[in-house]
């Protein structure tokens, strides 16, 4: 890498999935570093982002075939004079670590992953079978195909939890106190091999987001959890950016083994009857979180940048600091009223001063969302228009 004196100033940027949910906390953890030119590709012609005060240029492709996918960004990345191309979310982060050696010298790429260690982060059951061959800690972990639902007991503690193979934020995720009713719902459940079952572990969840080349770990920040959220197995209310050694470690060597290239989130467990951290799983991809490792000084998609520029980054320690999204606050505040627990977490420490800087994407989604959320509550209660 180049010694970071000469460090890229006033570059432009392309983020080719401007429809990710993560995009707003990306352009805002951007929108701090002056001189940055912002360009979003979506597929959606009216994302929240694109009234974006921040935003230089958008544009939208309906494209759903890798091949013209690569040839759109491509075309507006030299349209925009985009010096870098930042994916956001699995999606985009897979096509371009597939067709990455697509791209000229003209165009740089943010690190990322090769194809393998990828497909394995994004499948709970091929990361829990790379854990166990490289004997990294995690829970135990089966197949639910491989259960013989013949045998009237599971060799396995409970409560035990019921995953998909492929899912975000913790959705679709259940949990079961005794064999019985285990056995019941996956004797009623299609497509065994879509999910796994795991063992649940009694602690508390850490978590620590990575900037990496080549198995090395540049940045990184550790977050723990200290209030849950108001949905079961969802992301943290609340947490606080801390340093521990032990996460680090854990991490540390998952990244060599992985030989990771990119950004990644890695959610943990420490487990209070064996006394040791566990890997749950792996998200290869930017963070919802993302504006606590900035708040706790760590900016990971600008620094991302400078790696994909070849620039030796600043060795920056992350401060110790609570985060919390807007809109878990106002849940933890309602949960005060109703519990009469104290807050364990203010507004400075939440994502706020930014939506107040760039309200009106952050208006647009909120309306669009409680739009989607009636409409599935008018299909759930089966009231169609006819």
């Amino acid at each position: 890498m180049e010694e970071n004196t000469n460090l890229k100033e006033n570059f432009s940027i392309l983020i080719p999935d401007g429809e990710s949910k993560l995009i707003l906390s990306v352009v805002h953890c951007l929108s701090v570093v002056p001189g940055l030119k912002i360009n979003i590709l979506s597929k959606n012609r009216f994302s929240p982002i694109r009234f974006s005060r921040f935003i230089n240029s958008y544009y939208y492709s309906k494209d759903n075939i890798d091949e013209l996918k690569i040839s759109k960004i491509k075309s507006i990345a030299l349209k925009t004079n985009s010096d870098i191309i930042l994916p956001i979310d699995e999606e985009a982060i897979e096509l371009l670590s597939q067709h990455k050696n697509n791209f000229t010298e003209e165009i740089s790429l943010i690190p990322l992953p090769d194809l393998d260690a990828f497909k394995i982060c994004s499948n709970k059951w091929l990361l829990s079978k790379f854990l166990k061959d490289n004997k990294l800690p995690l829970p135990i972990t089966i197949n639910c195909q491989n259960i013989d639902l013949k045998m009237d007991t599971l060799d396995l503690q409970f409560p035990v939890l019921v995953k998909p193979i492929k899912g975000l934020f913790g959705k679709g995720i259940k949990s079961f106190d005794n064999y019985i009713e285990l056995k019941s719902y996956l004797k009623n459940c299609k497509n065994l091999e879509k999910y796994i079952l795991q063992s649940f572990i009694n602690g508390f969840d850490i978590d620590c987001s990575v900037l990496c080349i080549e198995g090395e770990i540049l940045q990184y920040t550790i977050q723990k959890e200290i209030s849950t959220s108001n949905r079961r197995f969802g992301p943290p209310a609340a947490v606080e950016f801390l340093h521990d050694e032990n996460v680090y470690k854990v991490v540390k060597e998952l990244i060599n083994k992985l030989n990771w290239s990119g950004v990644a989130h890695i959610d943990l467990r420490y487990d209070v009857f064996d006394n040791e951290i566990k890997i749950i799983e792996v998200n290869p991809r930017f963070w919802g979180s993302l504006i606590g490792s900035l708040n706790a000084g760590i900016n990971f998609p600008y620094l991302a940048c400078l790696v994909g520029f070849g620039f030796e980054i600043p060795q920056i320690k992350s401060k110790f600091q609570k985060f919390s999204l807007v809109q878990d606050i106002l849940n933890l505040k309602y949960r005060r009223l109703t519990n009469g627990k104290a807050m364990p977490i203010s507004f400075k420490d939440t994502n706020l001063k930014y939506i107040l800087k760039d309200p009106i994407p952050e208006i647009i989604g909120f309306n669009s969302y409680i739009f989607m959320q009636l409409i599935e509550k008018v299909k759930n209660n089966k009231l169609f228009l006819k």
